[in-house]
């Protein structure tokens, strides 16, 4: 009798842990001077949690790929933080009557605007380490299930 080798089921659980995990080190990171360091414990908790279970799960490693898209969450977030930053040297002028005209070194700028040719190089980073994760991920599995 031939028992054939049934491929373990994908560690979704595990992949969004290490998600989450990864969300709150970008956190903790990207907000050192604030919040940073109050979500800092829950990031290295998360970590440690992350570990374990894994550790736990012989087919599991690949789920680490999840920290990607976190990495990628804290580009979009830069990238749209950078392309909505304005300029240093604004002044803006108007009255009751007047509508408000913004201009930085004399040049007329629109204080609301979002400069996409900042961002778009960020979201291009963040798209391709997306793709590079779930690519990963996807091959690690097979790699484990034909292993296993």
């Amino acid at each position: 009798m031939t028992v054939m080798a049934r491929p373990t089921s994908a560690p979704t659980g595990l992949f969004v842990l290490w998600m989450l995990t990864g969300l709150a080190g970008v956190l903790a990171l990207m907000g050192m001077l604030t919040i940073g360091i109050f979500v800092l414990p829950i990031a290295i908790a998360l970590l440690v949690l992350s570990i374990i279970l894994t550790e736990r799960r012989p087919n599991g490693w690949p789920a680490v790929a999840g920290l990607g898209l976190s990495l990628a969450a804290g580009l979009i977030w830069l990238g749209w933080v950078l392309a909505t930053a304005g300029p240093n040297d604004i002044s803006c002028s108007g009255g009751s009557d007047v509508p408000t005209t913004c201009t930085s070194n004399g040049v007329p700028i629109d204080e609301n605007a979002i400069a996409w040719a900042k961002a778009i190089p960020w979201f291009a980073a963040a798209a391709a380490v997306v793709l590079l994760s779930c690519l990963g991920y996807v091959a690690l599995r097979k790699r484990v299930n034909q292993v296993a």
